[in-house]
């Protein structure tokens, strides 16, 4: 029976030109049906149903007494999975019984005519036996079989595990058969659960067979097993995407030990900024059973690379009254961002009494992601020194002009000096803790002579530095920047 449900009119239509406007309609015809409603607005909607087919015939294991030797009847039976509506029972003589088991005296072939409820069909045979060894009463062949049990996939049901052996008759006494020879078949009957038949067969030392039948059902619940998904990943954002090969992933249903299909998404999940997002790679599987398994493989693109800034600029000493205005001359780029913002900052220090500070003029780039990167300017700013003994300010004069260059700079950056008088200078370079890192020059110098002296840092990790000069009592500052 097809099932409808909606606001308005049906109308279904399926295999064998198959067609009705009843809500719920009977089929006899395995395949894709589809439902149109419409409602009374004229609009529609549709919806299709799968029906499935039964076609498997019956399956059924046959057991038998023998004929006792005073002619007491042997029970001859019968056990299935499936859904009977009907079993009958002949010998050579027609019809002898109906239902699971019959009793008889008769020895000889008997046929079992099993009919499905989905009215497929099926024949067995068995042989009734005359119990011949009347003068000694011995035991079956097979004492007893292993019980029917329910396990899980990852169980050992062999009959070395869970699933277990029979007890197998070890008679003996010379008057007896015992077991010379043993084996088991396995027959699946359905899935999900799986339900194994298990039929064990035994040969007696006097040609005789038994069987017994042992039905192991089979859970399965265990999603598919991914292989080949690798760990996740962090990278730039400037790196090769193309680069990047999306792996073969493959999926493996262990209950069934095949390979079961695997699809394949991929999402792009944006961070805070346009270079820092994900990329999402997810997996899904899904076994006969309808258990789904899922894998995913992350991309951390990350944009933590400041941006380039280049100002020209260098630091310099100028009177009171040169102090230039900060430059609109910078030129700022990114691996990744499109726009980089630049700004001044700028911190005035104390005069000191010769009426010298210095002004710290720091540019700064940022881009779309608050990486940053600096460029430092120190002028030394001459003004007038403060007043002595009332004579009102006193002028001051540069005694020395010094700059370095490049700045920033990676391998080597040149200091260069200008004395405005002649005498003793000393030149060093320190970190910004204050510790030496190299004496540059210590020496005499002539009024107007420009002394270059190159810095190579012994570390080449970056870092900024320090660089202080010293004249006739005096003392010029500048930093210089080393980039990796």
């Amino acid at each position: 029976m097809l099932t409808g449900t909606g606001n308005g009119s049906f109308a279904w239509s399926g295999p064998s030109n198959f067609n009705s406007t009843e809500q719920n309609p009977t089929v006899c015809a395995p395949g894709t049906y589809t439902l149109v409603v419409t409602g009374s607005n004229g609009c529609t909607s549709t919806a299709t149903a799968e029906v499935g087919a039964d076609f498997d015939a019956p399956q059924a294991t046959l057991t038998s007494t023998l004929i006792g030797c005073e002619g007491e009847p042997a029970t001859v039976s019968y056990t299935s999975t499936s859904a009977i509506a009907s079993a009958e029972w002949y010998n050579a003589n027609g019809l002898v019984g109906s239902g699971s088991s019959i009793s008889t005296s008769t020895p000889g072939a008997y046929t079992l005519i099993l009919t499905a409820l989905n009215g497929c069909t099926n024949e067995f045979s068995i042989e009734v036996q005359q119990n011949t060894d009347c003068d000694k009463d011995c035991e079956p062949l097979i004492l007893t079989c292993p019980s029917d049990i329910t396990v899980a996939c990852a169980d050992d049901f062999s009959p070395f595990g869970l699933g277990g052996e029979p007890v197998f008759n070890k008679n003996k006494d010379d008057e007896c058969p015992d077991v010379v020879q043993a084996w088991w078949s396995d027959v699946i009957l359905s899935n999900c659960p799986y339900v194994i038949r298990r039929t064990w067969h035994a040969v007696g030392s006097d040609g005789s067979t038994e069987t017994c039948t042992q039905y192991i059902t089979v859970i399965d619940d265990v999603a598919p097993i991914f292989y080949n998904v690798p760990d996740g990943i962090n990278i730039a954002c400037d790196a090769d995407m193309d680069a990047i090969t999306t792996p073969d992933v493959t999926a493996y249903d262990e209950c069934t030990k095949v390979d079961v299909a695997v699809y394949h998404n991929m999402e792009i999940v944006q961070g805070n900024c346009a270079g820092n997002y994900s990329i999402i790679h997810t997996w899904t599987s899904q076994d006969q059973c309808g258990n789904i398994g899922t894998a995913t493989w992350t991309i951390e693109v990350i944009d933590n690379v400041p941006p380039v800034i280049s100002c020209p600029v260098e630091d310099i000493s100028v009177e009171c009254k040169d102090v230039p205005e900060p430059t609109d001359k910078c030129e700022a780029s990114d691996n990744c961002s499109a726009e980089v913002t630049i700004t001044v900052e700028e911190e005035k220090g104390e005069q000191d009494e010769d009426g010298k500070y210095v002004i710290t003029r720091t540019y700064i780039a940022i881009d779309e992601c608050g990486n940053t990167s600096t460029q430092v300017q120190l002028i030394t700013v001459w003004c007038d020194k403060k007043e002595e003994d009332g004579k009102g300010p006193v002028q001051a004069g540069i005694k020395m002009v010094a700059s370095a260059w490049p700045n920033p700079f990676r391998e080597e950056s040149s200091i260069s000096i200008t004395a405005q008088e002649s005498g003793l200078v000393q030149v060093i370079v320190t970190d910004l803790q204050g510790r030496v890192v190299s004496e540059l020059y210590n020496g005499h110098v002539e009024a107007g002579a420009m002394v270059v002296l190159p810095f190579r840092p012994a570390e080449r990790n970056g870092g900024a530095y320090l660089y202080r000069v010293r004249l006739n009592g005096e003392e010029l500052m500048g930093r210089i920047l080393a980039q990796p």
